[in-house]
């Protein structure tokens, strides 16, 4: 049900070519040969404009035996606080090469290597490091009161050039849990209420020298205490952030956050505070760092007092907010680094602002990162959470680290910090384990540039299964799971057959995380019946790691073949389909998935619901014995998905398919994911989203006449399809519930859902049940829906048409329409790839690549060009409207070294009618449209006309000429070939070729 290359008639699917690829809804028709091997590519979130994140790979780095809470870089050394009474090198088991270190410690950036030199002793936690503006202290806050036997009132300073202690001696009374430098003031902040004698509630400005309590800056923080804070790059204010629910008597601002001045305390307006607000017993801002233009922060609640849990940023200049990133699982440390926020955390739902989804049971993603500009917008809560809907959000990046939990405070987290400096990202926690190795407490992250680059896709062997099967005579179908690399989002699938030192059936590349990730499937028709073949499936990344599948061994069928409606459910990705023929359960699956057991009164051999298709449906008897469900154990309610069926019936009421956790006959507790009957025998589509949410049909459907439905749920929403047309949708609604569960069909619960149905099973016939992994389209439904009314697809008016949807190495494989190219020049030198075709040429050098299948007196033919560079010196781009053996005639663009350009329309490549056109340059990067237009012989007259992408066609043609030659009185094929002058490299790309008739446009 797709552009098959069929040629008379050029019909949709009409027939399929030698392979046919699927991806994430889009389908496409390749040769099976390593030249034609296909591409498609994630049609969901843009990556190219997004900033690269450090590797994944866990670099060697000094272990500890308890927890680090900060860390900070001063050049090419780490200085980490904690609570730890030893250190061992990367490697060592714990209890081994273990040397002594109390609290503090400092490793070589680089290396990852303890510095075996600096070992200061705290007799308390150190809480949070921070260095001077010129990189010369280190100051150091906690409950400590000693270090070195050397009295420090729970704030310290170490000289970095030293390494020892320095003059700075504040006396705090009370818990120090932050610091913050800023010219010669050192910002404390803390459940402290007095400094050096003197009041200070929970935050004060000290001498960066002395520690003196000599400036006048005084802020009255009502309760609780200060967690975190951060100066302003002007030094004219501090920003605070705890649980503190007051400022000066003020809660907005001054509830959990607020922003002081630096000279006198004085509380300053801080508008974000009426958004971000956590305070109280269980809900605080836990952090706040600075790039110099925005303040960067996260939180945690639980229960009531918080509306936060991830992460934020906030104008300096404005106070206001600039991206809040809402997703469960507190958040407890954020560093900005070259254009990426790194977070600690322990996330578990991040679908608020375009993240990963929650999963049953529920799984956590400690380390994580986000772009620092905006670019998208929050969307509801699903569960009940405080949450920000039309804020501005940043993007999540693919990178996922596997943080293991640790022990050390019983609190059953991972990281607890993070900052970075020079080339790397350093993390630092309680951790046991990063991406299964063991590294206690710390570890680094370098730049893709440093680092080993070896972290590569995360399934293979077992848990990367290739199935093959063949559904119908000459036909294999290949599925497998989609892969994920922890900090690649684009993997490469190669798809072999017999063994890998062939050239491969298909090369197909993906973009998605490791949520995105759908299933593959493929159609192998270059296959004889009843021959046997074996299929393996390789998963590699940018930096060379692969992951294979086991082999697996498939017998081709030598019965029926496929008829055009299945072959396009395959064709379109479907991950179960049950055809519902046969005489009795269970029905086969033919998508190669679970097959669907049924009660006895699910009757089978009745007429079908397709035209010109023999296959047979089943009659639901609207009882629970007529019930049928998914084989097998249960699996995770897909968050992206379409359903689709084909039903008749008269009486209201009853479910089609849906979703439900229970696998059996028996009504399930939990249920969404369905198509229902609703009292009045209207169609209705429906996820629990938050609540139950549902889209219903205008009309009723109980008639007694074959109906097709499709339910889509994706990033356009809830969408229901009635016969081939969109009847309602719900753009707001793009997740739903997470639950383990199977496929029920004919009956389950719907208690709770409006509009109300009278009964949970269906009475009616069921036919041509399908599930697919991703939100099929109107075009593809409208397609589904022809097809199995009429018994084939539309007609494609184009004579030839190529959008270069595929990767082909070494050819160009098949147009889209018109067959196969053929082509002149090295075969190596010819690509299919982002797009586009490509011809890589060299000075004096031509190329051409025709479509010899097609063969018309009257033709119109459009092609897209560019360049990336500029010949450097005369070159001539032609279009062939008519190509009849070795002779041609078509519209030529002669480009100079200059970008100046002529038009002609040439015979054989000698120029016969045209000149310059007045205001076209050719510039590198810019493509140029050149259409030329054949008709009639004995005369034959050539049109052409040629201008830049961008601007309007021109509306007359600018060159015609009248042709007599008598070789070329003929219906020809039709083609484009390519001549650079002098020595410049380049490579050409085209794009949306098309030939019509012109009368038939």
């Amino acid at each position: 049900m797709r552009v098959a290359h069929a040629h008379a008639p050029r019909r949709y699917a009409a027939s399929v070519a030698a392979l046919s690829l699927v991806l994430a809804g889009l389908a496409l028709s390749v040769p099976a040969s390593r030249a034609d091997a296909a591409v498609a590519a994630d049609q969901g979130t843009t990556t190219s404009a997004l900033p690269p994140t450090v590797s994944s790979d866990p670099l060697p780095t000094v272990q500890i035996n308890g927890v680090v809470w900060s860390q900070v870089i001063v050049g090419d050394t780490v200085y980490v606080g904690g609570r730890f009474t030893s250190a061992r090198p990367a490697g060592a088991p714990a209890g081994t090469a273990e040397v002594p270190r109390a609290n503090l410690l400092r490793y070589d950036l680089a290396t990852g290597e303890l510095d075996a030199a600096w070992d200061p002793a705290t007799n308390g936690e150190v809480k949070e490091l921070a260095v001077s503006p010129d990189g010369r202290t280190v100051y150091a806050v906690g409950p400590f009161t000693e270090i070195d036997g050397v009295t420090r009132y729970r704030a310290a300073a170490f000289d970095v050039a030293t390494g020892d202690l320095t003059g700075f001696r504040p006396s705090v009374n009370g818990p120090v849990y932050s610091v913050a430098t800023s010219g010669a003031d050192v910002f404390l902040g803390g459940a402290f209420s007095t400094v050096n004698g003197a009041t200070r509630a929970r935050v004060a400005a000290v001498d960066a020298a002395t520690g003196a309590t000599t400036r006048a800056f005084e802020a009255a923080v009502g309760d609780r205490s200060v967690q975190a804070i951060t100066a302003a790059p002007d030094g004219g204010s501090v920003m605070i952030g705890g649980n503190f629910t007051s400022v000066d008597g003020s809660s907005t601002p001054g509830y959990g956050l607020a922003r002081l001045d630096a000279a006198t305390g004085d509380l300053l307006p801080l508008p974000v505070n009426a958004r971000v607000r956590n305070a109280g017993a269980s809900s605080a801002i836990l952090d706040l760092v600075t790039d110099g233009a925005n303040v960067y922060g996260t939180g945690y609640h639980y229960g009531g007092g918080g509306t936060v849990e991830g992460s934020f940023a906030v104008s300096w200049a404005t106070g206001e907010l600039v991206w809040l990133e809402d997703c469960h699982g507190d958040t407890y440390s954020i560093v900005p680094f070259q254009g990426v926020a790194y977070q600690a955390s322990h996330k578990h739902y991040c679908g608020n602002s375009g993240g990963f989804p929650e999963t049953s049971p529920r799984s956590f993603k400690r380390g994580t990162a986000v772009t620092l500009t905006v670019e998208g917008t929050n969307t509801a809560d699903i569960f009940g959470y405080p949450d920000h809907p039309g804020t501005p959000r940043p993007e999540f990046l693919n990178w996922y680290p596997d943080f293991s939990v640790g022990t050390f405070t019983g609190q059953d987290q991972g990281p607890w910090h993070v900052t970075a400096g020079g080339d790397h990202v350093v993390f630092g926690g309680e951790f046991l384990t990063v991406n299964g190795t063991p590294q206690q407490g710390l570890v680094r992250f370098a730049v893709r540039d440093l680092a080993p680059n070896e972290d590569g896709p995360r399934l293979g062997g077992s848990t990367f299964p290739l199935t093959a099967t063949s559904p119908g005579a000459s036909v294999v179908r290949l599925a497998w799971p989609g892969n994920h690399d922890r900090d690649d989002k684009t993997l490469t699938y190669t798809v072999y057959r017999d063994t890998s030192g062939a050239s491969p059936v298909a090369v197909l590349e993906h973009t998605a995380s490791f949520w995105q990730v759908k299933p593959f499937a493929l159609l192998d028709t270059s296959v004889a019946p009843g021959a046997t073949h074996r299929y393996a499936v390789v998963a590699r990344d940018p930096w060379g790691n692969q992951a294979w599948s086991p082999w697996t061994e498939v017998t081709v069928s030598d019965g029926a073949p496929l008829r055009e409606y299945a072959r396009g459910v395959l064709t379109d990705g479907a991950v179960n389909y049950w055809r519902m023929g046969g005489t009795a359960a269970p029905v086969a699956n033919l998508a190669g998935g679970p097959v669907l057991n049924a009660g006895p009164a699910l009757a089978f051999g009745r007429p079908g619901a397709l035209t010109a298709d023999p296959d047979t449906a089943a009659a639901a008897a609207g009882t629970s014995t007529s019930r049928a469900w998914s084989a097998g154990t249960s699996k995770a309610a897909p968050q992206t998905f379409s359903v689709e069926t084909w039903f008749r019936g008269t009486t209201p009421g009853g479910k089609l398919i849906g979703y439900g956790n229970r696998g059996d006959a028996t009504s399930s507790g939990v249920y969404d994911r369905h198509l229902y009957l609703d009292g009045t025998g209207r169609l209705v589509f429906g996820v629990h989203s938050a609540t139950a949410r549902t889209v219903v049909s205008p009309a009723a459907v109980t008639n007694g006449a074959w109906h097709h439905a499709v339910g889509t749920l994706g990033a356009d929403g809830l969408r229901l399809y009635l016969d081939g047309q969109l009847v309602a949708s719900e753009p707001s609604i793009t997740s739903a519930r997470a639950y383990n569960g199977w496929w029920r069909v004919g009956g389950d619960g719907l208690t709770g859902w409006s509009p109300s149905s009278p009964a949970t099973n269906f009475k009616g016939d069921l036919d041509e049940i399908a599930v697919y992994p991703q939100a099929l389209t109107a075009d593809q439904v409208a397609l589904h829906h022809l097809v199995g009314t009429t018994g084939s697809g539309p007609v494609d008016p184009a004579l030839g048409r190529d959008t270069f949807n595929r990767i082909v190495v070494d050819g160009w494989g098949e147009a889209t329409t018109g067959g196969a190219w053929t082509l002149g020049g090295t075969l190596s030198r010819f690509d299919v790839a982002g797009g586009a075709g490509t011809f890589a040429m060299t000075g004096g050098r031509t190329m051409s690549a025709a479509l010899d299948d097609v063969s018309a007196a009257d033709v119109d033919v459009t092609v897209r060009a560019w360049a990336d560079a500029t010949p450097s010196d005369t070159s001539f781009l032609t279009v062939l409207a008519r190509r009849a053996g070795t002779e041609d005639l078509g519209g030529r663009v002669k480009i100079y070294a200059d970008g100046h350009a002529d038009l002609h329309v040439a015979r054989n490549g000698t120029p016969v009618v045209g000149g310059v056109v007045p205001g076209l340059t050719f510039r590198p990067g810019e493509p140029l449209l050149l259409r030329v237009r054949a008709t009639g012989t004995s005369p034959t007259t050539v049109r052409a006309k040629v201008w830049a992408a961008g601007t309007a066609e021109p509306a007359d043609w600018q060159v015609v000429h009248t042709d007599t030659t008598a070789s070329l009185q003929v219906p020809g094929s039709v083609g484009v070939r390519l001549y650079t002058g002098g020595t410049t490299a380049t490579t050409w790309s085209f794009d949306d070729f098309l030939a019509v008739d012109p009368a038939n446009p």
